[in-house]
Order: structure tokens, then sequence, then C-alpha cells
């Protein structure tokens, strides 16, 4: 279901995916406190156990800026990703805007929807202004594909 551009289920993954990359960083944090103080404990046998605790702290937190890189590769990935989509999309309506005949915008269309989601059929239907329904539109060869749906023309 799709609210104002939006898919439930795009943000419900992307959610999931977050929480999940959040207790991974959380986890990895706890065992790099943990193996830093044990080694630290391993090598200075005499420091107290608050300081090591402390330095343990300020080495973990030292590897934030880490993160903070890992983060923005993370997000390069996800949203560079959509942004050569809305590319895309915006250069397919600039070639729309210039065709005026219907089988060469059938055309492309045809072709921009093969390359995007390489359908193993594709059917497209147009209005037929006299029955107001909506017909097959003819393949690459010409011929209409054979299909058993008639889809009646809804005013709104």
């Amino acid at each position: 279901m799709k609210v104002q551009g939006f898919s439930k289920n795009n943000s419900v993954l992307r959610a999931t995916q977050y929480i999940l990359l959040t207790i991974a960083v959380v986890f990895s944090l706890l065992l790099l406190v943990t193996g830093i103080s044990i080694l630290v404990e391993q090598t200075l046998q005499t420091v107290r156990p608050f300081w090591l605790l402390i330095l343990a702290i300020i080495l973990a937190f030292s590897i934030i800026p880490l993160g903070s890189y890992l983060k923005n590769v993370i997000k390069r990935a996800y949203y560079g990703q959509q942004r050569v989509q809305q590319q895309s999309l915006a250069e397919f309506e600039q070639e729309l805007i210039q065709l005026i005949e219907l089988p060469d915008l059938l055309a492309k269309l045809r072709e921009h929807i093969t390359l995007g989601l390489n359908p193993s059929s594709l059917h497209l239907f147009i209005l037929d202004p006299a029955g107001e329904q909506y017909i097959c539109a003819p393949d690459q060869t010409g011929n209409r594909p054979l299909t058993f749906a008639s889809l009646a023309a809804v005013r709104l």
C-alpha cells in the first residue's frame, strides 16, 4: 500500500535494518570495551578497576569517528541507488515529453519498464475513449497480445 509516495513495506524494511544496525553497533562497542579492559588488565596488573574502566571507555569513544565514517558509507550505499533511480526517472520523463505519437510513447515506456524491471511478459493497457475501457496496446511486433482482462474506465 502506498501512502503519499512511501511504501509501508519499504519503511518497515528500512526500520528493521536500522534497528539491526543499532544493535550491532551497541554490541560491538560492548565487545570493544570488554576486550580493551582485558588487554589493559593483563598488561598493567597494578591498575585499579576504576581507572581501567575509564581508560576502556575513553578508547571506545575515541573510535566514534570511525562509526561516523561507516554511517556515511552506509548512507551513500542506500541513498545512492535511490538517487540513480530518481535521475533515471527524470531522464525518462524528459524523453516522454519529446514524444508525440502513441506508438513511439509505448515503445519508450516498454523499453524503460523492460530495462528497469525485466518482466517475463508485459502488457500495456491504454484507454479506448470510444468504449471507455482499457484495451491492451500492441506489442513490439504490432500484434495485440491475447488477454482476457477487461478493465472498465473509472471516472472520478
